[in-house]
């Protein structure tokens, strides 16, 4: 549905967008409900979002067509879609929703207390305050690989008290509206859900349509940007105010390292924790693994790793995250790099293209496939994974010991990296990411004198 209105005024809509200042209004009107939102106590929005997290986990525990059908309210059935197009992610959402978590974000990116968002606070310096000011409007462009991205990126924002206006993926724009609603339905004894979500708006605009996208630029105050280089290119290049804070997550490459240890003896554990890295996304996300490098002080131990790996890939496919369809063509490409690895090494597969495991003694990254495959290669020192670092790496998965993580950490991320997780964390969205806390430049600091 190109150049539409999808979210409004904390409600679903499908009005048609046909000119600029079509985007102009509905950034108006998020000002006006910004305002609203600047006056919500930082604590009742915390106590909001996790309850909105644990009613969303509640029914990730339900089916979602079966008990109670057709007696639930709207909005109901608007989260059991949300949950239902969010799969096995579901629960990871209901996480970064708990308040424990959001606080703890908001401490680390406030100088310490989040009380700023309220009011002054105090300083290190003597004889100063500070207060954190929302940015005002954020704009979002969001991409649509991975359907959690909008809301990580707009319950950021919303905390912090700003509004949202969503240009969404056609990809994921339905799971992601069905979640809006799913907030909006929300209640505490404080807030209702639908004076939160009516500080955000979800379009879907044309590529060739630059006067929208013109539009949804020069309407930001801050400008948060998540895609492919070429996506993220041309968010870049639009004109925006200047103190328009631009706030970018570009295309990234995550892998995994493995000792000798965790590839032995606790090789079963570590496997299965790393398919789970693999599978949440299908690799889509840029913090899921694609190389896996094993540390191997006796010949054959990281293909027997691989091996274990291709059994655990089998059984969390099967038993834990099914995979979604794919399209004709990635399964032509993952056909094809099987059949060109096949020579060069040992490939562990699905008798579709559910999942492929491919073991070689080649050196380096192996160039991402997506769709659960997967490379596993030798490497007798760990350390030299510092060659392959460059700041177009974003997650180092570990399966190290804990007395020798820091200092490795320390070594290998001088050129690149921004995170490094133990294996089968990767994948859960953290702070800070991809070297930065978003909560930090949504606000803008203000000083006064006692």
């Amino acid at each position: 549905m190109a150049n539409h209105i999808l979210f409004l005024n904390g409600k679903k809509t499908a009005r048609e967008i046909k000119e600029a200042g079509d985007i102009d209004g509905i950034a108006a009107g998020l000002r006006h409900a910004q305002e609203r939102l600047r006056d919500i106590p930082v604590n009742d929005l915390l106590d909001f979002f996790d309850a909105a997290g644990k009613a969303l986990e509640k029914e990730s525990g339900k089916s979602t067509g079966g008990e109670g059908k057709g007696t639930k309210k709207a909005v109901e059935d608007a989260g059991n879609a949300a949950v239902a197009g969010l799969g096995g992610q579901a629960k990871q959402l209901a996480r970064f929703l708990k308040r424990d978590g959001l606080q703890a974000m908001l401490r680390e990116s406030l100088r310490g207390d989040e009380k700023a968002l309220d009011g002054f606070v105090e300083s290190r310096f003597r004889g100063t305050l500070l207060t954190a000011q929302p940015r005002g409007l954020t704009v979002h462009w969001i991409a649509g690989n991975v359907e959690l991205l909008g809301i990580y990126s707009v319950v950021q924002a919303l905390v912090t008290k700003n509004a949202c206006l969503v240009k969404a993926s056609s990809r994921t724009d339905k799971t992601f509206v069905d979640l809006l609603a799913f907030l909006a339905g929300q209640k505490t004894a404080k807030l209702n859900g639908q004076k939160i979500a009516e500080a955000v708006a979800v379009v879907v605009v044309d590529r060739d349509r630059v006067d929208l996208q013109r539009a949804l630029s020069l309407n930001a105050d801050a400008r948060i940007g998540w895609g492919g280089q070429e996506a993220v290119d041309a968010i870049l290049a639009l004109p925006k105010k200047f103190y328009c804070e631009d706030i970018v997550f570009g295309p990234k490459y995550s892998y995994a390292v493995v000792d000798y240890g965790h590839a032995t003896e606790k090789k079963a554990e570590t496997a299965q924790r790393l398919a789970f890295d693999v599978c949440t996304f299908d690799q889509y996300a840029c913090s899921s693994p694609h190389t896996v490098f094993v540390e191997e002080k006796e010949p054959g131990t990281a293909l027997k790793f691989a091996e274990a790996l291709a059994e655990k890939m089998d059984v969390v496919t099967t038993k834990a995250i099914p995979k979604g369809m794919e399209t004709p063509k990635k399964n032509m490409d993952i056909l094809s790099v099987r059949a060109a690895c096949a020579g060069k090494g040992k490939v562990f597969s699905s008798k579709n293209t559910d999942w492929t495991v491919i073991y070689s003694e080649e050196t380096g990254l192996a160039e991402a496939c997506f769709s659960r495959v997967v490379f596993v290669r030798p490497l007798k020192n760990l350390e030299d994974v510092a060659a392959f670092n460059s700041r177009k790496m974003q997650s180092l998965g570990l399966a190290m010991e804990p007395n020798r993580r820091q200092a490795f950490c320390r070594k290998v991320t001088a050129n690149g990296i921004d995170r490094c997780p133990r294996v089968g964390d990767m994948t859960p969205y953290d702070w800070p990411w991809d070297g930065l806390y978003v909560a930090e430049r949504l606000v803008r600091w203000v000083s006064a004198s006692r």
